[in-house]
């Protein structure tokens, strides 16, 4: 969706001048006149009272802050904020930087009055991209600005460099800045943790990471870039969907040559994902000439750096002031973390427990065979090959390549191919031959088995070039892992799990329909991020009904629901699947019936109703479990989601949404509601 350029022009000249908060009222024109023929109307109307609303806010919160009137400031001030990071993404790609820094003015703004805490800016043991993924049902300004700063810039390749010359080391600075994150990082209770974890798995990925370095001439210091970032974590990934070590986005590890896809992602192997690191930091060094630019860029990206720089008239990062708030203390954290590492005990950490680097052999596979039996045939463990290849992101070696590169131990190349020739050809692969039905998609297809549609479009025997276009009768051949028709996927991530202690139990989880991840992890007293790496998903993936999940409790905790106790834990106490709803103004017990796919009968006998009993607004109803249609799901709303975005990606119309929820209003749409979908023939998912 892209906003038309009346809607882009109201907010600009709303904060236009020197300050973003010297905006000028102006009259709003009916928003229908803003719109284009090609924006649909409940996704404009969003949009466009956004983008009205947001310098408002920003003025309500000078007049609070005139009255001295702190609290009706600070909360109008983020309000605005948060208004204005909503719509960003949507408008095109040229008005983008000026709304950027807009949005940057406003958050410097923020700042000055109100002190955003330390805390905010800072990750957890997972490096600063978990401080992303952690919140991003609410996530903070600073976080978006990082954020919109990775995924806004392209990264071009300067085929031009050439890594002959060793570059000059990175500068050290003790500032104020400096110290507030020692302080942070040694007294701090989070931050100790944090850099206490951080320091556990350096011994084994710096020996992994400062030959490459090294080798492109490159400081060895970066490899401290890696600890900030990631903790070390090679699963480690943001809500931007930057991953693995060095948090590369798709696009940019695209550039420095790693491949990612649905079987396999370079961004998590430590030694290919630091050579493109090596490169990628090298350009922007050699583009800025400046160590403190090139890794703010790293940051927030080459073009906001280039921009603050012409802003300026400067090259001192630290009087760059209008830069991202998360890039002006990612240096900081960057060289109060060096420092630390580079001298634990004075810091009062354990030194370093530094070990020797295994060397591995490379060897080729040109079939999909299962790691399981690939171990087997080497006579390894399935963790020391998960372990030696954290770019297979499935059970089996990669059915899309002509030839997937594999990782074994140092020595094993020699036997790899007679070890491959030993292996039965029934226990090289698990598939489902799968007919295709009338009504069917392949993105139901897909969910049906817990694949992707990528995933039964990489399989060379199914010839599907076009995943709208699939034929009824025609048998497609699905991937799928061992233990189940619904595969299990998760397992993999799961043993490599560095957080997962011994005595832990594997049990699978089947989705109802109506469930949450938020409810499937309350349920099994789980944190939500643990639920999600397990599953390689993030908080915004949609399960559907018949999914498994996989997930990991003490082996002596009862299933959730058991009466029997147990001595070593507390069995979590069964849950309702049974939703609530509170009634609305002008909703009838057959309009909330319809809404929810359920019978009246059966919702007014859930609540112990009559046909003649009156419904008052703000009742609350238990609602039974839905009927789902024969060919259809049940759709969770996400934060931010309208009935617009939700249509196109099930390529449904907004019209039949409406009729098959019993839909009126299109604004009155919240996170959390359910809604019934239709799938058609061609439906993407």
């Amino acid at each position: 969706m892209l906003l038309g350029p009346a809607a882009i022009s109201l907010l600009l000249t709303g904060c236009a001048g020197n300050s973003a908060l010297q905006t000028t009222e102006q009259p709003v024109s009916d928003s229908s006149s803003m719109m284009t023929e090609s924006t649909p109307v409940d996704q404009s109307m969003r949009a466009e009272d956004a983008l009205e609303a947001a310098p408002r806010y920003m003025r309500e919160g000078e007049d609070a802050l005139a009255q001295g009137d702190s609290s009706a400031a600070d909360a109008a001030m983020m309000q605005a904020i948060m208004t204005l990071q909503g719509v960003i993404l949507d408008v095109p790609a040229d008005a983008q930087p000026s709304m950027l820094d807009t949005l940057t003015q406003w958050t410097q703004s923020y700042e000055d009055r109100f002190d955003t805490t330390i805390e905010d800016l800072i990750a957890t043991d997972e490096g600063l991209s978990a401080l992303i993924a952690d919140q991003s049902d609410t996530l903070s300004p600073d976080s978006l600005l990082e954020e919109l700063s990775v995924d806004s810039f392209e990264v071009v390749l300067d085929t031009t460099i050439v890594e002959v010359d060793a570059l000059p080391g990175i500068p050290d600075t003790v500032n104020a800045k400096v110290e507030r994150m020692l302080t942070y990082f040694t007294e701090n209770p989070r931050g100790r943790k944090a850099m206490t974890i951080w320091l556990e798995r350096a011994g084994a990925m710096i020996p992994r990471m400062t030959p490459i370095l090294r080798q492109h001439g490159v400081p060895e210091d970066l490899v401290y870039l890696s600890m900030i970032e990631s903790g070390f974590r090679n699963d480690a990934r943001s809500w931007a969907r930057a991953v693995g070590p060095w948090q590369f986005i798709y696009s940019t590890g695209k550039t420095f040559d790693l491949e990612a896809d649905w079987w396999y992602d370079e961004r998590r192997d430590p030694e290919l994902a630091t050579h493109a690191a090596s490169r990628f930091l090298r350009q922007l060094y050699e583009h800025l000439g400046d160590w403190y630019l090139a890794l703010s860029a790293y940051n927030c990206g080459e073009g906001r750096v280039r921009r603050e720089i012409r802003r300026s008239g400067g090259r001192d990062f630290w009087n760059m002031r209008r830069l991202p708030s998360q890039t002006r203390n990612y240096v900081p954290t960057f060289l109060a973390a060096r420092k630390i590492a580079s001298d634990p005990e004075a810091y009062g950490f354990a030194p370093i427990d530094f070990k020797a680097h295994t060397p591995r052999d490379t060897v080729y596979v040109d079939e999909p065979i299962e790691l399981n039996a690939i171990a087997e045939a080497l006579e390894i463990e399935a963790k020391v090959l998960r372990d030696l290849n954290p770019a297979l992101l499935r059970w089996c070696t990669p059915p899309n390549r002509t030839k997937a590169m594999l990782f074994v131990p140092d020595g094993f190349s020699a036997r790899f191919d007679d070890a491959i020739a030993s292996i039965p050809a029934e226990k090289k692969t698990s598939w489902v031959r799968h007919r295709v039905r009338s009504g069917e998609t392949l993105s139901v297809i897909a969910s049906k088995y817990g694949s992707s549609m990528r995933a039964i479009m990489d399989v060379p025997a199914n010839d599907i070039k076009n995943p709208n276009r699939i034929t009824v009768g025609d048998y497609l051949l699905i991937p799928v892992a061992p233990g189940g028709k619904y595969g299990d996927y998760a397992a993999l991530y799961a043993m490599n799990d560095p957080e997962l202690p011994d005595g832990m139990q594997r049990r699978i989880h089947r989705v109802r329909s109506g469930e949450t991840l938020s409810q499937i992890a309350e349920r099994y007293h789980l944190g939500l991020s643990k639920l999600l790496r397990w599953n390689n998903l993030h908080k915004r993936s949609v399960i559907y009904p018949g999914q498994k999940l996989v997930l990991y409790q003490p082996a002596d905790l009862r299933r959730p629901g058991s009466t029997k106790s147990s001595k070593s834990a507390v069995a979590p106490s069964p849950i309702s699947y049974e939703g609530k709803y509170r009634v609305r103004r002008g909703d009838s017990a057959w309009s909330i019936a319809q809404a929810h796919g359920v019978s009246t009968a059966d919702l007014l006998t859930a609540n112990k109703l009559t046909s003649r009993s009156t419904l008052h607004p703000g009742d609350m109803l238990q609602v039974p479990l839905r009927s789902t249609p024969e060919g259809a799901i049940v759709y969770q709303v996400q934060r931010g989601d309208t009935l617009w975005e939700i249509a196109t990606r099930f390529d449904v119309s907004v019209t039949d949404l409406k009729t098959w929820n019993n839909i009126r209003d299109a604004r009155a749409l919240r996170a959390g509601d359910k809604l019934i979908v239709r799938i058609q023939q061609g439906s993407q998912g």
